[in-house]
């Protein structure tokens, strides 16, 4: 059965290439495991670089996390860590 959380961007640039290529890197670790990414309707696989960035979520968009597999409860914990740690960017 398929976890899914919603999540509030709240780095500075939202899903823009440098966070959109730690997501990818890191959730590739997971390759048993399906994860999606929804935003304004549109759902895309959380693990494709060019799919995450076209999602065009910025900082504040509200966005949805589906995850379904063996790891997916490992999987959500992940990303809830990265976005709440603004995927490590630098606030200025």
């Amino acid at each position: 059965m398929a976890l899914s959380k919603e999540f509030i961007l709240l780095n500075k640039t939202g899903l823009h290439a440098r966070p959109a290529a730690n997501l990818v890197k890191t959730l590739n670790d997971f390759k048993s495991t399906s994860i999606k990414f929804a935003y304004n309707g549109k759902v895309v696989d959380g693990k494709s670089f060019i799919s995450l960035t076209s999602l065009g979520a910025e900082k504040n968009a509200k966005i949805t996390v589906i995850v379904e597999g063996p790891q997916e409860q490992e999987a959500i914990k992940t990303i809830e860590e990265m976005i709440n740690n603004k995927f490590g960017e630098a606030e200025e």
